[in-house]
């Protein structure tokens, strides 16, 4: 009995330090979604200095296209990397994303650890500049759909997000 409690102990806080591990990895120093006025601080390497904007129709119909933009200001004196911009499956239930400018060059789904997909851009964001992202799609079902839409600066761990939110009727 003694030794099933210290195994199963052992295991317990094993898992434990795996998760604390990725958890850390993933959001540990490099989160910080503090909301100003429609723009929010991108985890950018910890200097705070990247704007985001992302705006996306609140209303429209089945069939409709559907334009998820994303604006992203460098105001720092270093070129930057949109490494990707990652969509919760929830909003993407209702609009189906087809393509983008500039051009994605991949996407997966992050599942089973987001429930996510991510377009992988790679696509330098200039100093001192503006790198505008346009997605477009269709709405493809009726419904309140809605998720968050991360974008990732300077690597996959390096994201912050906000929400993203479409009600297309029948």
């Amino acid at each position: 009995m003694g030794k099933r409690i210290i195994i199963g102990g052992i295991a317990g806080l094993a898992i434990l330090c795996v998760c604390g591990a990725v958890g850390i990895f993933v959001f540990g120093g490099f989160f910080n979604a503090a909301d100003v006025g429609g723009f929010f601080n991108a985890a950018d390497g910890g200097t705070g200095e990247v704007a985001i904007s992302v705006s996306a129709p609140l209303n429209a119909g089945v069939g409709d296209a559907v334009t998820v933009e994303i604006v992203i200001k460098n105001p720092t004196d270093q070129i930057m990397d949109l490494d990707s911009v990652d969509i919760n499956l929830e909003y993407l239930d209702g609009v189906d994303i087809s393509e983008s400018i500039p051009v994605y060059s991949d996407n997966y789904s992050l599942e089973p650890l987001f429930p996510q997909m991510s377009f992988a851009f790679h696509q330098p964001i200039p100093a001192n500049g503006i790198l505008r992202v346009r997605m477009f799609g269709t709405a493809v079902k009726s419904g309140d759909f809605s998720g968050t839409l991360d974008v990732c600066i300077d690597g996959g761990g390096n994201c912050t997000g906000t929400e993203v939110r479409t009600i297309i009727s029948p």
